[in-house]
Order: C-alpha cells, then sequence, then structure tokens
C-alpha cells in the first residue's frame, strides 16, 4: 500500500521541560511490570497558534511527587511541544484542521514524549519504562468538560 502523507505536517518537536527521580524502595520489588502498571497518569494539554503554525503543549506526569500515593522506581514530568503547520491548508475545512490538530496532532505529541521516556528511563535501574496507550478520545471529552466548567465559573 502507499501512504498518502497528511495534510498536517510536524515542522519540530522539543522537550521544554523534564524531571526524572528514582524513587528506591527497600522491599525487592517481584514484577517490574506490575509495579509500571499502577503508576498514576495525569496528562494535559493546550493549543497555541499564529498565522504560520499551530504549537501543542503536552505535559504528562507519571508516578509524579504531587501524587500521595508515589511507589517506588521513576517518578516522571515531561513537557514537550510539537510545532505544526498545514500543507495545502486553503482545501482544508476549520473543521477538518481542528480534527487533525486535535486527534492527530495530540496523537504525534504524545508518541513523541513516549520515544523520549523509553530513552530517558532506558538505562535507568528498573529498565525503560514505555508509557501506556493513551484514549486521545477520553482525554478530549475530559479537557472539553474542564473548559464548560471554567466558563461556566467566569459567567457567573
Amino acid at each position: 500500500m502507499k501512504a498518502v502523507l497528511s495534510p498536517l505536517v510536524l515542522k519540530d518537536f522539543a522537550i521544554v521541560e523534564s524531571r526524572f527521580e528514582f524513587v528506591p524502595q527497600s522491599d525487592d520489588v517481584d514484577d517490574i511490570e506490575v509495579l509500571f502498571n499502577a503508576y498514576s497518569i495525569d496528562l494535559d494539554f493546550e493549543y497555541s497558534k499564529n498565522e504560520h503554525f499551530i504549537a501543542n503543549a503536552v505535559r504528562v506526569m507519571i508516578n509524579h511527587p504531587e501524587d500521595s500515593n508515589k511507589l517506588a522506581g521513576y517518578s516522571l514530568m515531561v513537557e514537550g511541544t510539537s510545532i505544526f503547520e498545514f500543507k495545502d491548508s486553503d482545501e482544508l475545512t476549520l473543521e477538518d484542521k481542528a480534527s487533525l490538530i486535535n486527534y492527530s496532532g495530540l496523537s504525534i505529541t504524545i508518541n513523541q514524549i513516549r520515544g523520549f521516556i523509553t530513552a530517558l528511563t532506558s538505562y535507568a535501574p528498573f529498565g525503560r519504562y514505555n508509557l501506556p496507550t493513551i484514549d486521545v478520545n477520553d482525554l478530549l471529552s475530559q479537557k472539553h468538560a474542564i473548559m464548560e466548567k471554567d466558563k461556566e465559573s467566569e459567567s457567573k
């Protein structure tokens, strides 16, 4: 099959902030995979745009220090930003552009961060951590609900 290129073009990606901590544990960890699967994952994102490009910033916190149930192993915070532009943007509707940025752009940025986390942890004591797959539809629903709640609060 021949791949058709998306009109959404990733121009650049950068890690703008990251923190990594190894959290020792006195007891032996029997199953690293079970431990990794127990980590809490918090993710937030936002967009900004100008006339030339759209930026998508994503912050991922895994077993983060603000979490009251911090487990042994790894505690991470990574924020990455992707820069996108549209190829043939005149042919796309605003709805098409929004859909591409919301679904594809967010997924692309999360995958870039996933690669960074895997590389960062590959030399750590418990071996590499692979960020699990994320339900982007659910993230977008949660973000929409938060934005609606904020609008209601502002109008009061």
